[in-house]
């Protein structure tokens, strides 16, 4: 089930980002990107009503939004969780009169770079020393019509 974030969500999201991720991200975060752009954060949950998964957004000065995070807990990868939030940002972009979709991936992640071309994204630029650690980003766009 996809649905749009609650403020309940927080805490599992929260661990599925630690989970999941390789930068160290504080819960406030959420509430932070929820209270910037609410329907930009959506979760994809299991049949408990617990949630597997989200995508948090923000919207651009520019008529854009930006994937600010994506993650799946690792259990549920494989099973097209992924893509429907993904497809459920671009509907709601979509709905919001938004004209593109944008992104960060690490360089290395080939198979994170794939996915994304598969759901129309194209490579735009690449960005030395981006994350804290020192890797670099590929930027990816997705254009709307």
């Amino acid at each position: 089930m996809i649905r749009p974030m609650r403020q309940s969500d927080i805490t599992e999201m929260h661990g599925i980002a630690l989970r999941s991720l390789d930068e160290n991200y504080l819960p406030e975060i959420f509430y932070e990107f929820y209270a910037m752009w609410s329907s930009g954060q959506i979760v994809s949950c299991d049949f408990l009503g617990k949630p597997i998964g989200f995508i948090c957004c923000t919207k651009l000065m520019d008529g854009g939004c930006r994937i600010m995070l994506f993650a799946v807990d690792a259990q549920w990868r494989g099973r097209g969780k992924g893509s429907e939030l993904l497809d459920a940002v671009k509907r709601v972009a979509v709905m919001e009169r938004i004209r593109y979709i944008t992104l960060e991936v690490r360089a290395e992640n080939i198979k994170a770079q794939a996915f994304y071309r598969r759901h129309g994204f194209i490579e735009l630029d690449r960005m030395r020393s981006y994350y804290n650690d020192g890797g670099d980003a590929v930027r990816m766009d997705l254009f709307l019509s």
